[in-house]
């Protein structure tokens, strides 16, 4: 309640820290001068990558950044999660076409959060997203898993080989929330039951990213999720970030036929970090 002075109160209330989360810039976005709003964006009408939508993105002279990450930061928001980057990437003529364009917005997107103290959380991202990283040290961690989905995709906890590009960029790796019960949870998005939790939670844990879970109010394993943090109430961390072997790649010929975008493509499997648009 109370919208944003509500948000305030109740970080002050419990001492607790928030992550937002984001998707990616659609063109009737109320930020942007176009819209009424009061930041120059760039918009797109159409779509060739996503037939049917509109995309936008802030221009980097426009002080969007610095304004978002401020204002993010007077909500004691901690961890900024910017998902869906190959979609606004691929989504746009302007970034695909445009020379500069698309690292300038990660740039100064890295630049605002580090100066107001927020880390930030890559998802869904190509190799360059993941290499941009590296200008600047608030891209703390990156999704290495596919999204998570019990009898869906269970092979969603193989997250060792994009883990592997993950630990050489300084980034943590982190695999998406999970079900820490069996128990059939139907009510929500994601439908269980999740036939191996204790899989789940370890392979959370031993990725030393961000542990999170995705059951219901009434679903939650205390017992198991304990297992993850120490006495302190922090998570366990390995002194080394659990990967695949290197040997294994010579060895490993499975690969996973997909049409991405229409485009056929192969991809190893389960890898998050998809390589085939790193062209």
């Amino acid at each position: 309640p109370n919208g944003d002075e509500g948000v305030v109160a109740l970080s002050k209330q419990t001492g607790w820290d928030f992550m937002a989360h984001n998707r990616w810039w659609q063109n009737d976005t109320d930020y942007a001068v176009q819209n009424g709003g009061k930041f120059p964006f760039y918009l797109e009408k159409s779509s060739h990558a996503y037939p049917g939508n509109g995309f936008a993105l802030p221009s980097p002279e426009s002080g969007f950044w610095s304004f978002f990450f401020s204002y993010a930061a007077s909500m004691n928001v901690k961890l900024y999660n910017q998902d869906w980057l190959w979609t606004q990437f691929l989504g746009m003529e302007l970034t695909t076409r445009t020379l500069g364009i698309a690292s300038r917005w990660l740039e100064d997107m890295g630049f605002n959060a580090l100066k107001n103290g927020i880390n930030i959380q890559m998802c869904m991202s190509l190799p360059r997203h993941a290499l941009q990283s590296l200008s600047s040290p608030a891209f703390t961690q990156i999704r290495t898993s596919d999204d998570y989905g019990p009898s869906v995709r269970d092979g969603q906890w193989r997250i060792g080989r994009s883990s592997l590009l993950a630990v050489a960029l300084g980034l943590a790796p982190y695999k998406d929330p999970f079900f820490t019960s069996s128990r059939n949870e139907s009510h929500g998005k994601v439908m269980g039951p999740e036939p191996f939790p204790p899989l789940q939670a370890a392979v959370a844990t031993f990725s030393n990213g961000p542990v999170a879970f995705a059951d219901g109010v009434d679903f939650v394993d205390a017992t198991l999720l304990n297992r993850s943090i120490n006495s302190d109430g922090c998570c366990c961390m390995l002194s080394h970030i659990i990967v695949l072997v290197g040997i294994v790649f010579p060895r490993d010929h499975i690969t996973v036929a997909e049409v991405f975008n229409g485009f056929p493509c192969t991809l190893l499997m389960y890898s998050e970090i998809f390589y085939f648009y790193s062209i």
